[in-house]
């Protein structure tokens, strides 16, 4: 059984967005707050901060197939 490309792609898609995503929201509640009271990202921000992640991610791994 082998695993396709499109699948390792996704893979490593889904470590990358888990990896990245509590950065990701740091990084947007400092952006939102500009130094006022610490904005808190809310469900939504998160599920978008991944879901773009994902997306990026799976293009990139998918283009670049065997280099990572």
């Amino acid at each position: 059984m082998t695993i396709s490309d499109e699948q390792v792609a996704h893979d490593k898609a889904i470590a990358f967005a888990q990896a990245t995503l509590l950065k990701d929201i740091e990084e947007s509640e400092i952006q939102q707050s500009h130094g006022a009271r610490k904005h808190h990202a809310s469900i939504l921000e998160q599920l978008d901060a991944f879901n773009y992640t994902y997306v990026e991610a799976l293009k990139f791994f998918t283009e670049q197939k065997n280099r990572y």
